[in-house]
């Protein structure tokens, strides 16, 4: 049997099943990576845009400072947005204001109320742009029930 099959020595290199089990480590390794990158990619989203919505919000609080009322849009306080993917919204009543704002690419809405100075987040649809029919009508009191205060 030995000279059909003679014994290698020394032999410098790697079985095929040493390889293949390398690759299949390196691909579980991959999608471990992938599903993880892929989670602080949406909380990276909604995090810009908690920090957009409150951005709005000290906007919107010089605003009224220098015309004695909120603006109805972003446009009419002359804020820029910082990201294009990020919607912002406000509700204003009177002097009562809350603003929206939310990422296309986030799983969250996110809100702040000028009557507490709290925040909010809730649960949204990823993909899904907001609309100024999701931010809550500005009242005295909180406006944010059901939503989640930070």
């Amino acid at each position: 049997m030995e000279k059909i099959f003679p014994q290698q020595r020394d032999s410098k290199g790697f079985t095929l099943i040493e390889l293949m089990i390398v690759v299949a480590l390196l691909c579980i390794l991959a999608a471990i990576a992938g599903v993880s990158y892929s989670y602080y990619f949406v909380r990276s989203s909604n995090s810009n845009a908690m920090a957009e919505a409150q951005r709005a919000l000290a906007a919107q609080a010089e605003w009224l400072a220098d015309n004695s009322a909120y603006g109805g849009t972003v446009g009419a306080i002359g804020f820029t947005v910082s990201d294009s993917d990020i919607k912002v919204f406000f509700s204003v009543t009177g002097t009562e204001l809350n603003v929206c704002a939310k990422h296309t690419d986030g799983d969250v809405t996110s809100g702040c109320d000028s009557s507490t100075g709290a925040c909010y987040q809730t649960p949204s649809t990823k993909g899904v742009e907001l609309t100024a029919a999701d931010c809550p009508a500005a009242t005295a009191g909180p406006d944010f029930g059901g939503w989640t205060q930070l």
